[in-house]
């Protein structure tokens, strides 16, 4: 593993899926999952920020390391996608 590419701050996860979940060769329990310091590639983050079951969670102090004009944050609703789209009550 390239040292380059790994993460150097705790990795915060909220996995909405079942325990055992697993993504990016890692397993996840249901709830909030963290990962130590220097465990995950930037490679791996990717895979783990475009799952819709995993939700990162940003730290107070990363995000204001983060956040600009060009690239704001705040929460972030994301679940599992279960029952589909749904036509809003004007449209059916």
């Amino acid at each position: 593993m390239d040292k380059a590419s790994l993460i150097n701050r705790p990795v915060v996860i909220k996995c909405l899926a079942h325990d055992g979940y697993r993504r990016a060769g890692l397993a996840f329990k249901t709830g909030i999952n963290t990962l130590q310091a220097g465990t995950v590639t930037r490679s791996q983050l990717a895979m783990l920020e475009a799952d819709p079951c995993l939700a990162l969670c940003q730290q107070e102090n990363q995000a204001a390391e983060t956040d600009t004009p060009d690239n704001p944050s705040g929460p972030v609703v994301q679940g599992c996608v279960s029952d589909g789209i749904s036509q809003k009550a004007s449209e059916k």
